[in-house]
């Protein structure tokens, strides 16, 4: 629930905010884009106490809406990122006859850009639902109850003091890698070309 959350959620910011900072001028912009670069590089051992301590505060411990926050801030840097570096390799000849033909920006996003990035959005949304579905310290000190733990905290759990049942195990795990599998066969050759196209311009 948490990685389809954080795909709906993360993906059409992301993809607004790529765009702006790839097509937009405004003070700031170059900042800002080493401040989301400079995330990516932050591990998440440093960041897990502090936000155990900001959802005890609020009360948002054990529920999807806050593991979905943590989801969405924590992948939408990289989301950007791509989004950004593929839009940079799109002519701008593209807008402009847009604009010729009287299309506002956001208007020119949805009916020119978004037709010629959907191998970089499938990427993007392909990686960060990977991610997510493979996530476990977050889950872990985040979502403690049975309603919230994706599975492979449960495996985990499969695992005690005196005894390890591998049945379980083994099935947990054949069953935590089947959706990831079946996405990324589905979605491959949009993982390959979005991850490439952003590499050269021209």
């Amino acid at each position: 629930v948490s990685s389809m959350a954080a795909i709906l959620v993360g993906l059409p910011v992301s993809i607004l905010g790529a765009y702006a900072l790839t097509r937009m001028h405004f003070r700031g912009k170059a900042m800002l884009k080493f401040m989301l670069l400079a995330t990516l590089v932050i591990p998440v051992f440093a960041t897990i106490v502090p936000l155990f301590q900001i959802f005890s505060a609020f009360n948002m411990s054990d529920n999807f809406f806050g593991l979905t926050l943590v989801y969405v801030s924590s992948y939408m840097p990289l989301t950007i990122w791509i989004l950004c570096s593929f839009f940079e390799t799109l002519p701008h000849e593209l807008e402009e006859a847009a604009e010729i033909d009287g299309c506002k920006p956001f208007a020119t996003l949805v009916r020119i850009i978004l037709p010629v990035s959907y191998p970089v959005i499938f990427a993007a949304a392909l990686i960060v639902f990977v991610s997510t579905w493979n996530q476990f310290l977050i889950p872990l000190i985040l979502a403690p109850s049975i309603s919230t733990k994706p599975i492979a905290v449960v495996i985990s759990e499969f695992t005690t003091k005196n005894l390890t049942n591998y049945g379980l195990m083994n099935a947990g795990g054949i069953i935590a890698i089947i959706p990831p599998v079946i996405v990324a066969m589905l979605f491959r050759r949009f993982l390959i070309y979005g991850l490439t196209s952003g590499a050269t311009k021209g």
